[in-house]
């Protein structure tokens, strides 16, 4: 199974997309979406906020949100406490 990461990174590139373009349009940092890419994604306190940037980056795409934030969910073993 393909992580989030590779899922959101194959698709920008289907879709010809450069991570700047991203980047400006959903107006998050070309580095946080590297990490989001590359799944270097911590389960930190920043855990909303990556959350709602994969969100907007799948919405962006034309992806079914729900399914790519369930998978990022378990994938990085988020829990309701830590949310």
């Amino acid at each position: 199974m393909k992580s989030v990461g590779q899922i959101l990174k194959e698709n920008r590139k289907y879709k010809n997309l450069e991570i700047g373009y991203i980047a400006n349009e959903l107006n998050i940092s070309i580095n946080k979406l590297q990490d989001i890419e590359e799944d270097n994604i911590n389960n930190d306190s920043d855990i909303v906020f990556n959350i709602g940037h994969v969100k907007s980056y799948s919405r962006l795409l034309g992806l079914d949100e729900k399914i790519i934030i369930k998978q990022f969910k378990d994938q990085n073993k988020f829990t309701t406490s830590n949310l």
